[in-house]
């Protein structure tokens, strides 16, 4: 999940997928777009679209953390960016990609000190340069793998490039030519990096349908937005932009998609009432028996 398709975003995303595709050739990544770095909202409504489409792992370049607490509270992982997420979000953050920025900031400090800065400079220095390296791993993570992990990030720091041709992007042109590599500054550059890799389902940019309480997001067969909808009845939703909506309670009904506690007099045994049922003469209740 990302906020805006930049260079930065692109270059990370890409990296991430082609690695990926490395150990597992035929792994399936999809990729959304919310066009807003703080999509709080809208990258849970993702994820929740993410869970009907099986998705195991995911990762997230957006200040949307409440994802990882729902990927997590599934059972299921995640993979952090930018700073160590598994020191504040637990073991089921596998592994985080660090960026170190502090020799960029400097620099650029310098620069303006000595009235020699200017825009659209590129800072992208990678493993050997010192501009990026992993956390710690989590020990979900098998140690064969975790020496494979290490093995490879040797092999980074001893010059092994990623973006390496021939590659192909997800349109089936070329992007980069075999016998070829990016160098940094291409890496880090807005008409260099503007491609997604080849096996890569782009989702686009997706917005909230704003399905209020008592809704849900009615979705197609691919799993796209058609329409809200009430709640059936005897069910409601107690969130926004919710994809099903849950059973009422006993001694509850409802019609709106809002759970109604019975009135005196009446009750429900089951969850998922639509209507109370009257007690019978000479007995009374309090409506949540």
């Amino acid at each position: 999940v990302i906020g805006k398709k930049i260079p930065l975003t692109v270059r990370d995303f890409n990296a991430f997928t082609l690695g990926a595709q490395k150990v597992k050739s035929d792994i399936h990544i999809i990729i959304y777009f919310t066009d807003d770095f703080n999509s709080y909202d809208t990258d849970l409504y993702i994820g929740r679209i993410l869970l009907k489409m099986g998705v195991d792992v995911i990762t997230l370049h957006t200040n949307g953390v409440k994802l990882y607490t729902f990927f997590h509270e599934h059972g299921f992982y995640s993979t952090g960016h930018l700073v160590d997420i598994g020191s504040v979000y637990g073991d089921q953050v596998l592994v985080s990609s660090l960026n170190l920025w502090g020799d960029c900031y400097i620099q650029y400090v310098d620069q303006v000190a000595s009235g020699t800065f200017h825009a659209n400079q590129s800072h992208f220095k990678g493993f050997r340069g010192g501009g990026t390296d992993i956390s710690s791993l989590s020990w979900r993570i098998p140690n064969e793998v975790q020496a494979e992990i290490y093995n490879m990030r040797n092999q980074f720091l001893s010059g092994f490039e990623i973006f390496c041709g021939p590659l192909y992007d997800d349109q089936g042109s070329l992007a980069v030519a075999a016998g070829r590599c990016m160098t940094n500054e291409e890496i880090g550059s807005s008409l260099s990096m503007d491609w997604l890799p080849a096996g890569v389902e782009n989702r686009g940019y997706i917005a909230l349908p704003n399905c209020g309480n008592g809704n849900f997001s009615r979705l197609d067969e691919s799993l796209e937005f058609v329409t809200c909808e009430v709640c059936p009845a005897g069910s409601f939703s107690g969130a926004e932009d919710v994809l099903e909506c849950e059973l009422c309670p006993a001694g509850t009904f409802s019609t709106t998609g809002v759970c109604t506690r019975c009135p005196d007099g009446s009750f429900s045994t089951d969850p998922g009432a639509a209507s109370c049922i009257q007690c019978p003469p000479a007995l009374w209740d309090r409506g949540w028996a």
